[in-house]
């Protein structure tokens, strides 16, 4: 090989680092260096080493960076620390915690450099305008959409919020929004959401869940439920889906429920279909205004040739997590799961891929408020579908039907299965039997359910 660099002179650390330089510049590693063959790896092992030179006191590292460079074209930017040139316009620290941070990702406030993580703790926002950081009492935030399930904000100061055509008012709802966060129709993300007439895809997730319950109650457990139901008509598929859902809507308005595509609907009967996906309610509102929802629901699928009492469709109920407690779960578990051929005749679905009664780790699982398994086709789910722990408890073992009686009895079970597992410490299904019978005001269609199947 080519000696094409030679070290015939002084090895100190600058002098050697100087003709490095200049052998990266004209050459590439690896490069023969006298009669050794070296690497990059070498100089990174041998360079601080080397000799030093008489020359080797008017040099100075950089305290950020290390390169060496002449003790006076060092610039003290704190005491014991310099800094070179191109440091010195890249870098700075933080007025609040004294870290050091690129300047890009330090903010003006107060005459004062502040890194984003302190700016999160003091609550400080940056104006996606202007750049400038405020706080929360003096800037505006307004929601743009979900990215990945995550909300997106902007913000925007008072002044930047003045500039004319900067703000908007939504047609629909009449509140305030930057003209970015308007669609072509004027309408903000929540309320195009809601003009959507049409069902959705599978990966559809709404802005937000509206809750609905009595003026005059506050309550912490809310029901949310999906119904899969197959089309057998002879129309076009997305046309009636249209229609049934703007029915609907024009009858019990834009936040009672929507509609979505659900593959296993496909699966199931070799029929497309739809799931609809009413929003949660109380359980009073239930009993005083879901019935009748429910019922124009069954009907309105059943008038249009929707049918839901194949195998492989299923009624799902979601109940709020957080009103269930870590030991009325275990006991859930041990009650639904000790019982299995009671419960699977009670709700008419056997075990099946999309319904397992095989998560026996009860105390595991009410401790973590997850399934083990990592998937959401336990009959009691606590997952989404991407393996991580929801926001639900969801009863996924009931069979689909458009029977009123059977989805109000799927209602029923789900409701005495919460308030006796908070109420009762044995979860013995004879005592559970006998609060069935207890409360029959309240659980009138599972008792007659029952009854009729010989099921008590």
């Amino acid at each position: 090989m080519k000696d094409v660099y030679l070290v015939d002179k002084c090895n100190c650390h600058k002098c050697v680092e100087k003709r490095l330089k200049k052998a990266y510049k004209h050459f590439k590693f690896p490069i023969l260096m006298g009669n050794r063959l070296i690497g990059q790896h070498w100089v990174l092992n041998h360079i601080e080493k080397l000799e030093y030179c008489d020359k080797y006191d008017e040099y100075e590292p950089c305290s950020c960076c290390g390169t060496v460079v002449m003790a006076n074209e060092l610039y003290e930017v704190k005491p014991g620390y310099k800094f070179c040139q191109s440091c010195r316009r890249t870098y700075d620290w933080c007025s609040e915690c004294g870290g050091l941070h690129a300047i890009g990702r330090l903010r003006e406030y107060n005459d004062r450099r502040i890194c984003n993580r302190c700016a999160v703790a003091l609550n400080i926002v940056i104006c996606n305008d202007c750049g400038r950081a405020f706080d929360m009492a003096n800037i505006a935030s307004y929601l743009m959409g979900k990215v990945r399930n995550q909300e997106q904000y902007i913000h925007l100061c008072n002044r930047c919020a003045k500039v004319p055509n900067r703000i908007r008012h939504c047609k629909e709802c009449k509140k305030a929004f930057p003209i970015e966060v308007l669609n072509v129709n004027c309408h903000c993300a929540e309320c195009a959401e809601l003009q959507r007439c049409y069902f959705n895809d599978y990966r559809f997730k709404p802005t937000r869940f509206y809750f609905h319950k009595l003026s005059n109650e506050n309550p912490t457990l809310f029901f949310g439920s999906e119904i899969e139901a197959a089309y057998f008509g002879r129309h076009d598929i997305e046309e009636v889906n249209d229609h049934v859902l703007n029915t609907l809507r024009d009858k019990y308005g834009k936040t009672m429920m929507y509609g979505m595509y659900d593959g296993t609907i496909r699966k199931a009967t070799g029929n497309y279909g739809m799931e609809i996906v009413i929003h949660p309610w109380s359980w009073n509102f239930y009993k005083t205004n879901g019935v009748d929802i429910l019922n124009d629901v069954v009907y309105l699928l059943r008038k249009h040739n929707y049918v839901a009492d194949k195998k492989g469709l299923g009624y799902h109920i979601h109940t709020t997590k957080a009103a269930w407690g870590t030991y009325q779960l275990y006991k859930l578990f041990e009650l639904v799961y000790n019982n299995k051929v009671w419960f699977e005749l009670a709700s008419g679905r056997e075990e099946n891929d999309y319904c397992k009664f095989n998560d026996r780790h009860y105390i595991r699982v009410a401790k973590n408020k997850t399934n083990t398994n990592r998937d959401h086709y336990s009959a009691i789910n606590l997952n989404y579908s991407n393996g991580q722990a929801s926001n639900t408890v969801e009863f996924r073992m009931f069979a689909g039907s458009l029977e009123p009686l059977i989805l109000h009895k799927n209602f029923e079970l789900v409701y005495s299965l919460y308030e006796y597992t908070n109420k009762y410490r044995d979860m013995d299904m004879s005592t559970y039997f006998q609060f069935i019978k207890n409360n029959k005001p309240s659980f009138k269609c599972l008792n007659e359910f029952v009854n009729v199947k010989g099921l008590i």
